[in-house]
């Protein structure tokens, strides 16, 4: 500590408060920071560990080396890998491929120090089935000759298990089979499953999707199990833009945890968020198509203009489209009908919802319309949140206690099956339910009942959700029955729940009110 207070300039005081802050990023690469009285200090862990904090924290400044000795060899470096990964036809992202350049110079300074990493015989030889095993050992020969150094069969395994982490995995025409492993089936069916069960969307039959996840956890298993970090730039954005998608990957991220028996990074969860966007957009894009009569009080001539419009804005909405006068719309037949959008009042009843539109449609005209074809009808998110299940204050020192004390507030005020207690609890063994931002979303692990709805608690002081801090408990039941209405409570949801805005202002203010006005605000935001 005293050559480091030296050397930077600084207090010993100060050495030792940023080295709690270094302690922390240790930890984060399963490594501990080891003091001894005379001694000193040091760093100890794996090897592989080891290189992946150093790459971590010193890419930039690599690149922004002063003497240029150091950017001359990561040059020679980015050369020849490029040339060989061209030439095997291995894809990797710009932000993957620069931070695979870094991991070896890392290798290379740590070879030369006599740092090796240990690689078992098992996953020596299941790494050597692999074509980036092949393209590692060219790496390897070139280094050996260049750097004048000898490179063991361990770090050839070590170079291979990078350029598997990071690679794009694509089927091309005329390349080499890519095999999906059933283990890495099997999980992708539980991620579907799950999310069905929880959210009762159904991606089960949705084979483009099966397949980009398949194809996406093959690399993805590799950087699971060795701990290696793939940078997400995107992942302010996938949360904010594509919120429900983001809670989805969320959920399925439990099976993962389950399986890996670790924690997955939430860099790596937005990557999986965006298959489910995709997922999403196509399912949106089979929205079933609407009948409408259009009633217009200045006869045929205007009302064929006013079906133009309508084809022309929202012709992907519709599928008939009828144009009637007021005095013949009380006999007409309603049965195949989903709509009337007037321009008129209409005096008397209908048995279909009706819209009044100006005969000159605005943008709020053709928006409210788009809403109404979207979503089916207005949607009253009141409905699905009783002001008796919100509880404002709950003393609780475990989940197990949060829980019991909401499922009976719920026995209470709703009709529930007697099992839903231990479905709740069920579903906490299948997968971890607290998503960070200091919420939980405990729920049956099953849809049941005739009734959608949600119990909000918040607790008097935070609690540890398997390891989760939470303090915001989201208990959600949906029923069996999925209405069409279920897309938008399920995307209002996510984007409460992962904003730290509106999840701190529901803590602070612990009102039903705020936790109202918090949801018009986003229903605001989703209709501009």
């Amino acid at each position: 500590m005293d050559d480091l207070a030296s050397q930077l300039f600084v207090s010993k005081s100060s050495i030792s408060t940023d080295l709690k802050t270094v302690r922390s990023i240790l930890k984060k690469f399963n490594l501990n920071l080891i003091t001894r009285p005379n001694y000193g200090m040091k760093v100890e862990g794996k090897e592989f560990d080891l290189r992946l904090c150093a790459a971590a924290y010193t890419i930039n400044r690599l690149e922004g080396d002063d003497e240029g000795a150091v950017e001359e060899t990561l040059r020679i470096i980015s050369e020849v890998v490029s040339e060989y990964m061209k030439e095997s036809n291995i894809r990797i992202s710009e932000v993957s491929y620069r931070n695979l350049i870094t991991h070896i110079y890392i290798a290379i300074e740590r070879v030369k120090e006599g740092h090796f990493v240990p690689m078992d015989t098992d996953m020596l030889s299941s790494l050597q089935k692999n074509t980036t095993y092949d393209v590692s050992k060219r790496i390897a020969n070139f280094l050996e000759t260049t750097f004048e150094i000898e490179i063991p069969e361990s770090e050839i395994g070590y170079l291979a298990v990078h350029l598997s982490g990071k690679q794009f995995i694509e089927v091309i025409p005329g390349d080499e089979n890519v095999v999906i492993s059933s283990e890495i089936n099997n999980i992708v069916k539980h991620m579907l499953n799950e999310i069905k069960n929880s959210y009762n969307i159904d991606f089960t039959n949705d084979f483009e999707l099966i397949m980009n996840l398949s194809l996406h956890l093959v690399p993805m298993d590799i950087r699971i199990r060795f701990d290696m970090n793939l940078k997400n730039p995107l992942l302010v954005d996938i949360k904010k833009r594509y919120s429900l998608a983001y809670m989805l990957a969320l959920s399925a991220s439990g099976i993962l945890k389950k399986h890996y028996q670790k924690d997955v990074d939430e860099e790596e969860i937005g990557y999986i968020a965006l298959h489910f966007n995709l997922a999403l957009e196509r399912q949106k894009s089979m929205i079933a198509k609407k009948n409408i009569v259009i009633v217009c009080a200045t006869g045929k001539g205007s009302a064929s203009l006013l079906i133009h419009k309508f084809k022309s804005e929202v012709g992907n909405y519709l599928n008939n489209v009828v144009a009637l006068d007021v005095m013949h719309l009380e006999d007409y037949d309603f049965s195949d009908i989903d709509y009337v959008v007037t321009t008129v009042p209409i005096p008397y009843k209908v048995p279909v919802p009706i819209l009044e539109i100006q005969f000159f449609m605005d943008d709020k005209d053709i928006k409210a319309i788009k809403n109404l074809l979207q979503s089916g009808k207005n949607f009253a998110l009141e409905r699905f949140f009783d002001q008796r299940l919100f509880i404002p204050r709950l003393r609780a020192r475990n989940k197990d206690e949060v829980i019991s004390t909401m499922v009976n507030k719920i026995k209470e005020i709703k009709s529930i099956p007697n099992e839903f207690y231990d479905l709740i609890m069920k579903r906490e063994e299948m997968s971890i339910t607290a998503f960070g931002n200091l919420v939980a979303i405990p729920h049956p692990c099953k849809s049941i009942g005739e009734e959608t709805f949600v119990c909000v608690a918040i607790l008097d002081e935070p609690i540890l959700w398997d390891e989760v801090e939470v303090q915001f408990v989201f208990m959600m039941s949906l029923k069996e029955i999925v209405d069409e209405n279920m897309d938008t409570f399920s995307s209002m949801v996510s984007k409460l729940l992962i904003n730290n805005s509106y999840v701190k202002a529901i803590i602070e203010l612990r009102k039903y009110q705020t936790l109202i006005d918090c949801f018009n605000d986003i229903e605001r935001e989703m209709r501009n």
